[in-house]
């Protein structure tokens, strides 16, 4: 050892560790633990509602469209996903259906539209789950 070099103590970290942000190099002297853990952005940030609109009856080559409201205070809605059209809860009858054009407009309404490919007369429901994030 060259003489005249002073050796200090590292000493571990004792705060919580930080949330998301811009990367940085950091600037503590201090080193983390390896068993530390970041608070999960998700939870608190994203969440999801299910939406639905029943007894949609659509004679043989009809087509219609339509709106559900997806407002949530508080949150915006960035994505719509698991878009099922499905036999309506009461009365409802299989069939041929496409669904398609699906989209969120204005913010707050899922926007869709189904049309019956088959030869008969259907019955039924489309449900959403839309994804929002905390404003």
């Amino acid at each position: 050892m060259a003489q005249g070099n002073i050796y200090r103590p590292i000493y571990p970290g004792t705060t919580t560790p930080k949330m998301c942000g811009s990367a940085t190099a950091g600037s503590s002297a201090k080193f983390a633990k390896e068993d530390h853990v970041h608070p999960n952005p998700f939870g608190s940030f994203l969440t999801t509602n299910r939406f639905s609109l029943d007894n949609i009856s659509l004679n043989s080559g009809a087509g219609t469209w339509g709106n559900i409201t997806i407002t949530k205070s508080g949150w915006t809605p960035i994505a719509v996903s698991g878009v099922i059209t499905e036999a309506a809860s009461s009365g409802g009858t299989g069939g041929t259906y496409l669904t398609y054009q699906k989209w969120i407009i204005n913010g707050n309404t899922f926007q869709y539209s189904v049309r019956n490919t088959g030869t008969g007369t259907i019955k039924v429901r489309i449900v959403c789950d839309i994804l929002y994030y905390r404003n």
